[in-house]
């Protein structure tokens, strides 16, 4: 009994454990066999399938170092990953790609992953001469294997599968870019490219932070961070781009453009919200910032820079979109300037400079055709649903406000290269500030401006101006304005030498556009100090005079309109000589041409146009004094009109306005004159009624003209004559008065030019 016992107790304690065995058992072996797919076959598999499959799918190699997978830890790391193109080029690369999937997915019914990282991923997209990227069979094929019904598929209600990424970086990225479908192969690099995202879902109301850091050719630098959720799909954060250097973009469009970009960098900064709802997406921006440093623009033809402008900034921004608002605080343009000209035709440099290239070839590629096509076709069909499914709703227009803009330090040189010389105008220290600046209609900005002309001219503007509609309302302040700068300007038709003279305008300045035309109105005071003109052909002064003063200027346009209170002459002095040649000065004033004027085609009788209607109040002389001198005689005769003054009342263009003159002088000091009537030279219709009384002039100073022409000098003698002129219309009316007093001859004095007649016995009769 007791053996029985034994062998039972033996028995169950054998069998009772070899089950337990047999799952250790079981379990080491799956362990083990898990472990080998996992560590040893997963990978070759991967590894092989990839090498095999690619060149299957995209017709194109792909080379794969290593892969490891780590069944444990559900990590999955591929490195040397390497895709190369049809010639053996790269295409795409990846120095390490790093999966780790997390276990807990079965806890939160998502896929959860704590990593996915690349490391040194590679991009190179090559365009070839054709305009085609290297890899375009591959989007060709993709298109052409999609099912018809795959491509209508509606996937806007399709469920966002939930997953959960708890680090999805990429480091150390690089993209290389070359283009050489234009005429200058453009090549570029950009690296390294960074990018981190941190607890990145697609569950509801998830969101996590991220960051991308890119480092551009030439120093640029691109910040992005902030927060992202996907459903719903939101995101906050700020962008940040330092010193992106300008250059980088010119380089590519270098061969469509006429002028060289060789300096300028980019910079700016925002905040930024965003969130996709129901209604629509909105998005707002803050803080927004952005600056133009050291930019250089210069002709590609030139040594020497065109246009400079050191700082350009644009500051305090922001931007909403579901307000439609756009709002600033300042735009500056610090320091800079723009050296430009007028060619000979007449076109500006500066226009022509921004005009793009015109690019031609022979024939568009069958693939561009193709697109155009499709591009239209498309085009045409949504106008034709928009035209037939939608009503023409209102649209709310958006509101742009600046609150200044300013410009200071600004320099401008301009030259005219139509004139002979050229001709050269300077606007230097150009100072301009715009306050309150808007797109809203009838608003209205302040502005206030100054420059400097030709170092010696100042210009000051005050007041307010419009953009919708246009309209200006603002003083003017114009000091110094040399005109010997403009005397390039009258060498081409006139022989007049501008010496010397300054010109001056104070006065306000009004312009408002109508549906019809635009109402322009200047008034003020223009005045030309310290005047002196000359003959550039024969020499000599012309007219000088010290100030000439245009006082109550009243100018209209649309209608037309001049009025002046009054016109003030001070201290003028003319000059007119005849030469030896009998060469009056001032007749060469004006350029005669040897070219006979086109001959006009007879055409339809038009309308003669409108008088330009004017009227002047009164014009004063003072101190006036016009000089004589004629050479043709000898001795040379000089006689001097001086301390003339006077004035001329109530000048009109009116046909039957009449202008009161009253004008006094005297001759050689001694002699009077004194001119008394009525005029109207603005007219249509002339008129004229004059009385000059002219007294006690001494005749001795005729003998250069009585020796030449009678033989004889004159020894005494004092002239005096009333002489009275009516011109009316056509009719001319004249009475003449002329006493000669003791007027006696004197010694015979030879000359050729002399009359042979008893001159002397007529005198004495």
């Amino acid at each position: 009994m007791p053996e029985e016992k034994k062998t039972n107790s033996t028995s169950k304690r054998l069998f009772g454990q070899r089950p337990l065995r047999s799952w250790r058992l079981w379990g080491l072996i799956l362990l083990i066999t898990y472990s080998l797919l996992g560590f040893l076959g997963a990978p070759y598999i991967i590894k092989s399938q990839l090498i095999k499959k690619t060149p299957e799918l995209i017709d194109r190699q792909l080379s794969v170092n290593e892969v490891q997978l780590n069944p444990f830890a559900l990590s999955l790391t591929i490195e040397g990953i390497s895709l190369a193109d049809l010639d053996d080029v790269e295409l795409v690369g990846l120095d390490r790609l790093h999966v780790n999937f997390e276990a807990s997915s079965l806890f939160r019914w998502a896929w959860t992953f704590s990593e996915i990282s690349f490391s040194q991923p590679r991009f190179n997209l090559r365009i070839d001469e054709s305009g085609a990227p290297s890899f375009a069979d591959i989007l060709k094929g993709d298109d052409a294997t999609v099912p018809e019904q795959t491509k209508d598929t509606n996937t806007e209600d399709a469920a966002m599968p939930r997953l959960v990424i708890q680090l999805f970086q990429v480091s150390g990225g690089q993209f290389k870019f070359e283009d050489r479908s234009i005429a200058t192969p453009y090549n570029q690099s950009i690296d390294p490219l960074n990018f981190k995202l941190v607890d990145f879902s697609t569950l509801p109301d998830k969101e996590g932070p991220y960051g991308i850091h890119v480092e551009l050719p030439g120093g640029g630098l691109v910040r992005w961070q902030g927060e992202v959720s996907v459903n719903p799909l939101r995101s906050e954060g700020n962008l940040e781009l330092s010193a992106l250097p300008l250059n980088t973009a010119w380089r590519y469009v270098q061969d469509q453009l006429r002028f060289s970009l060789d300096s300028g960098s980019l910079s700016g900064k925002l905040d930024y919200n965003f969130y996709m709802g129901g209604s629509g997406p909105e998005f707002s921006a803050n803080g927004i910032q952005l600056g133009l440093d050291s930019v250089a623009i210069r002709d590609k033809t030139h040594k020497e820079n065109d246009l400079e402008f050191p700082k350009i900034s644009l500051s305090g921004g922001r931007f909403n979109l579901r307000q439609q608002t756009v709002h600033f605080d300042e735009f500056a343009i610090e320091g800079g300037k723009i050296d430009t000209f007028m060619k000979d035709d007449g076109t500006l440099h500066l226009a022509e400079l921004f005009t793009p290239l015109e690019t031609t070839s022979s024939q568009k590629t069958e693939t561009t055709v193709e697109a155009e096509q499709t591009a239209q076709d498309v085009n045409d069909e949504t106008e034709n649903k928009s035209l037939k499914n939608t009503a023409p709703e209102k649209t709310v227009p958006w509101l742009f406000e600046l609150d200044r803009a300013l410009i200071n330090a600004f320099n401008i040189r301009f030259i005219d290269r139509t004139t002979e010389p050229d001709a050269e105008i300077r606007l230097d220290d150009i100072s301009i500030a715009v306050t309150d600046i808007t797109n809203q209609t009838d608003d209205r900005f302040g502005l206030n401006a100054s420059l400097k002309l030709n170092d010696e001219g100042l210009l000051k503007i005050t007041g307010e101006v419009g953009a919708i509609a246009p309209m200006a309302d603002l003083s003017l302040d114009i000091k110094t304005i040399p005109l010997s700068e403009f005397q390039v300007y009258l060498n081409q038709a006139t022989n007049i030498g501008l010496v010397s003279g300054n010109a001056s305008l104070k006065g306000n300045f009004l312009f408002n556009e109508s549906e019809k035309d635009a109402n322009i109105k200047l008034s003020g005071q223009l005045g030309i100090s310290d005047f002196v003109s000359e003959n550039r052909m024969v020499g000599g002064k012309v007219a000088s005079w010290k100030t000439l003063t245009l006082d109550g200027i009243d100018l209209k346009l649309q209608p037309n309109k001049l009025d002046i209170d009054s016109i003030t002459l001070d201290r003028l002095h003319g000059r007119i000589a005849i030469a030896k040649d009998g060469e009056i000065n001032v007749a060469s004033l004006v350029k005669t041409s040897d070219t006979p004027p086109p001959v006009k085609e007879e055409t339809a009788a038009k309308q003669p146009a409108e008088p330009f209607p004017m009227s002047v109040g009164v014009v004063s002389l003072k101190n006036a004094a016009v000089s004589f001198t004629d050479s043709t005689v000898k001795p040379r005769f000089s006689s001097r009109l001086n301390k003339v003054k006077g004035s001329i009342k109530g000048l009109s263009s009116e046909n039957l306005a009449r202008a009161d003159v009253d004008i006094s002088g005297r001759i050689d000091d001694y002699a009077t004159l004194l001119v008394t009537g009525q005029i109207n030279p603005l007219s249509e219709n002339l008129y004229t009624d004059l009385k000059l009384k002219f007294s006690n002039y001494d005749m001795v100073s005729l003998t250069p003209y009585t020796g030449r022409y009678i033989g004889n000098a004159i020894d005494k003698g004092r002239m005096s004559f009333d002489l009275n002129y009516l011109v009316s219309e056509k009719d001319l009316k004249g009475e003449n008065k002329v006493l000669l007093n003791q007027f006696t001859l004197g010694k015979t004095i030879e000359s050729k030019d002399a009359v042979n007649l008893p001159i002397g016995l007529a005198i004495a009769l």
